[in-house]
């Protein structure tokens, strides 16, 4: 049987299809930022080189579906879960998520693409793609978006910075 949602305001109709709309834009982010398709969050960071935005809108979007779920749980049959330690305990893992990802985060866990380009002789001077992917961007006809990878590319944003190598006493 489904749950009966009549007590659900305008307001918290608005507010479920606002979460879920939220949490849908923060996965396709993340999903296009770790998957190599956008690449230009690697040149952002915070004065500790923390390279890591997909990674805190994924738990953003969790967080959000988590509100969601609370709002949905609060007009079904199921209202005394949405009060409480469910709730809490469904809402520490994103927040942790963005706490820790502020902070620290396992260069392990990062794309395969994001690894390789850290690994790389001289990521500093260099836009996180390799001669192939380069080759293909440049046989690409003009568009803006092939402009704003060109210039990653080149090198003439000057928004690149990449994350410093630490060498931890070795």
């Amino acid at each position: 049987m489904l749950p009966e949602f009549s007590d659900m305001t305008e307001g918290h109709i608005f507010l479920v299809i606002f979460s879920a709309a939220l949490a849908a834009a923060s996965f396709m982010a993340t999903w296009c930022g770790l998957n190599g398709k956008r690449r230009g969050w690697v040149f952002y960071s915070y004065p500790g080189h923390l390279v890591n935005w997909p990674f805190k809108m994924a738990s953003g979007g969790v967080f959000l579906l988590v509100i969601l779920l609370e709002t949905l749980l609060k007009y079904s049959d199921y209202e005394n879960l949405a009060r409480g330690p469910f709730i809490a305990c469904l809402m520490m893992p994103p927040l942790l998520g963005v706490a820790c990802s502020s902070f620290w985060w396992p260069p392990f866990l990062g794309p395969r693409w994001y690894r390789e380009w850290r690994a790389s002789a001289h990521p500093e001077r260099t836009a996180p793609y390799s001669q192939r992917e380069i080759t293909v961007i440049r046989a690409r006809p003009d568009s803006p978006q092939k402009q704003r990878l060109l210039a990653q590319i080149d090198g003439r944003t000057p928004k690149i910075r990449a994350p410093r190598q630490r060498n931890h006493g070795k």
